[in-house]
């Protein structure tokens, strides 16, 4: 098309059309598309997120979209470049604070708390196979400070405030 049939149609639209494409490549032959990096398929519609297509079952971690080239828009409770950070509690699980610093964030609101601490942010020392909010925890003489270890109160001395 043109007044010397300079341009091409691609697609039902002239090549020097800015939508041309999806603006994303360069029409150089009827309804054949050169598209620009990152960008894919017939119409340069696809955009590359971290090296998988947007229509990839398997982009941004499967938790998330990718919108434009390299940038996830990921789901509630998920975070980071490629969807691939939980949140638990309202912290990353990539940070030292996750789960009151004493568990793992394995996926959103889902702690998996180390040796001697329990609760779903992992928030509780065990003391003596009673949680720390146990009003029986330290025989009710005491409080339940770090795993197996009692504050008592005075005149209760042994490990379990006895």
């Amino acid at each position: 098309s043109g007044p010397n049939c300079e341009w091409s149609i691609c697609f039902g639209i002239l090549s020097n059309e800015s939508s041309v494409c999806s603006g994303e490549g360069v029409c150089f032959a009827p309804d054949m598309c050169v598209c620009q990096a990152f960008f894919h398929g017939s119409i340069c519609s696809i955009p590359e997120c971290y090296g998988i297509l947007a229509n990839n079952s398997q982009v941004c971690g499967s938790r998330g979209l990718c919108l434009t080239p390299n940038s996830c828009s990921c789901e509630s409770l998920y975070d980071g470049p490629q969807c691939e950070l939980s949140s638990c509690f309202g912290v990353l699980s990539n940070s030292s604070d996750t789960c009151s610093t004493n568990g793992a964030c394995d996926a959103p609101h889902t702690c998996s708390c180390n040796e001697g601490y329990a609760g779903e942010n992992c928030q509780y020392p065990v003391c003596f196979g009673l949680l720390a909010n146990n009003s029986l925890a330290c025989n009710q003489n005491g409080s339940c400070v770090a795993p197996n270890l009692c504050n008592c109160t005075t005149g209760f001395v042994d490990f379990q405030c006895q």
